[in-house]
């Protein structure tokens, strides 16, 4: 079968728009500018009994009102749960087994 060149330029576009689309949407979830749009709880090791199953923004935001008091949820990224968190324990409970 004879295909022209015009039609293979279109199917090279193609091939390279979908790899280049597929990648974008593999990395950028990963940029921790983005997080929060995309993360949407945590894991914990199971040994902590402090979070339950995969506790969402709402689960951590109530926790950590309840030990450092007044918090506003709107400032409460992942990034500041993440670190808050840490706060909430000693060196030899720091390894909580996080994962997003």
């Amino acid at each position: 079968a004879v295909v022209s060149t015009q039609s293979g330029h279109y199917g090279r576009g193609l091939i390279i728009v979908i790899i280049c689309a597929a990648s974008a949407v593999a990395v950028v979830p990963l940029l921790p500018g983005l997080q929060d749009l995309f993360v949407n709880a945590m894991h914990y090791d199971p040994r902590s009994r402090l979070f339950v199953g995969l506790p969402d923004k709402e689960a951590h935001f109530n926790l950590i009102q309840e030990y450092y008091g007044r918090t506003q949820k709107k400032t409460l990224t992942w990034s500041v749960i993440n670190t808050m968190v840490d706060g909430m324990f000693t060196n030899d409970y720091r390894d909580l087994g996080r994962k997003k």
